[in-house]
């Protein structure tokens, strides 16, 4: 019913013309105008190394890291309520909608057959759509020997690529 609906915004008015309650350290109530900025929007497109979009690879909202006068603090929410977790669509998009202004986001891109990545992005240069390659994972197959060349069981193996063996 619209008049429902109106009276209901109007009511909405009437509470935010008052002011928001706000509860300090001594237990005193008082009322605060408090300003709601729009939240940013990114997109990314997540795409191999041909450039081709990659469907359904998973991209994990870690969190945002914002700047603020006692220095940087790392906040977790689910931008615009549409879980941590969303997949890409068959263009590789995925769409974050209500980002804090600021900051840098930490997003995971796993998606299998391809070497999964952490990435940070600065919503303070990037805009608009953000492009994210991943690469394609490589099998790996073979025997570990010892000193003496008799294989040894159970031996664990860990691949990294030149930079990650480095550090």
């Amino acid at each position: 019913r619209p008049e429902a609906r109106e009276e209901h915004h109007a009511e909405d008015r009437e509470r935010a013309a008052r002011g928001v309650p706000v509860r300090l350290a001594d237990g005193a109530e008082t009322r605060q105008d408090v300003q709601v900025r729009p939240g940013r929007e990114l997109t990314l497109r997540v795409v191999d190394g041909r450039g081709f979009p990659i469907e359904d690879a998973r991209v994990e909202f870690y969190g945002q890291e914002i700047p603020g006068d006692q220095g940087t603090a790392r906040i977790n929410y689910d931008p615009d309520h549409g879980g941590f977790e969303r997949p890409t669509d068959a263009a590789g998009r995925v769409a974050f909608r209500s980002l804090w202004p600021t900051g840098t986001i930490v997003l995971s891109l796993t998606r299998e057959g391809f070497v999964p990545r952490v990435v940070e992005i600065d919503l303070e240069t990037e805009s608009g759509e953000v492009q994210i390659t991943l690469r394609a994972s490589r099998r790996l197959a073979g025997i570990v020997l010892d000193d003496q060349g008799s294989p040894v069981e159970g031996a664990r193996v860990i691949c990294a690529d030149a930079e990650t063996a480095r550090n």
